[in-house]
């Protein structure tokens, strides 16, 4: 199977709808295209107990005076994908089943960037495969002739990202004083040092 042009070789509707759809982009029926969908989310608590998840990262400061900060939060979710091939041609669904199962071997990550501000985060989210299965409708070939369709289901072990700002703390001062005479008439303070510490260099 070749796709050469995305809005027309790829639906992204369910199975039920798919094949109408992609013919109408078309203008013809053509049995030999895929369709995506995203069939549920869900929070992963099992993952939530990372210090990403609970508390957040500071990331890049705002603003040029260093006065801000940013903060990332990321909520872990599930992403659950079902992915269907179709095609008259058994054979060629064959092959794709076979390059399917290769590509589960060698790629098990999904690479991504998130970008805050001008940074870049390179990201890499685990994908849990599940099996592929024939869906095929054999039994109305009389009816609407013969096709094949595969179905390829696989979760995204994803993150929701929210960013807020926090104020930034440029500058530690710390004073240092004796009491001199504690409880006397001439109790008084002294100062001994003084360390001043400038945290934006």
């Amino acid at each position: 199977m070749e796709f050469t042009d995305e809005n027309r070789d790829v639906a992204f509707w369910p199975k039920d709808v798919a094949l109408r759809h992609i013919a109408e982009k078309r203008g013809e029926t053509d049995v030999e295209f895929a369709n995506v969908w995203r069939t549920s989310v869900g929070r992963a608590i099992d993952r939530q107990k990372t210090s990403i998840g609970r508390h957040g990262i500071q990331v890049a400061y705002t603003d040029g005076a260093k006065t801000d900060v940013g903060l990332v939060k990321a909520m872990p979710a599930d992403l659950e994908y079902s992915v269907w091939f179709w095609s008259k041609d058994r054979d060629k669904l064959n092959r794709v089943t076979e390059s399917m199962l290769f590509w589960k071997q060698q790629n098990p990550n999904l690479d991504m960037v998130y970008t805050f501000l001008t940074t870049d985060f390179p990201l890499e989210y685990d994908m849990l495969f599940g099996q592929i299965v024939d869906e095929s409708p054999i039994e109305q070939m009389f009816d609407r002739g013969l096709y094949h369709v595969m179905r390829f289901d696989f979760t995204v072990q994803g993150w929701v990202f929210d960013t807020d700002t926090l104020k930034t703390i440029h500058k530690v001062i710390l004073k240092v004083y004796e009491d001199i005479d504690p409880g006397g008439p001439h109790e008084r303070d002294i100062l001994l040092f003084e360390l001043e510490e400038d945290l934006t260099t």
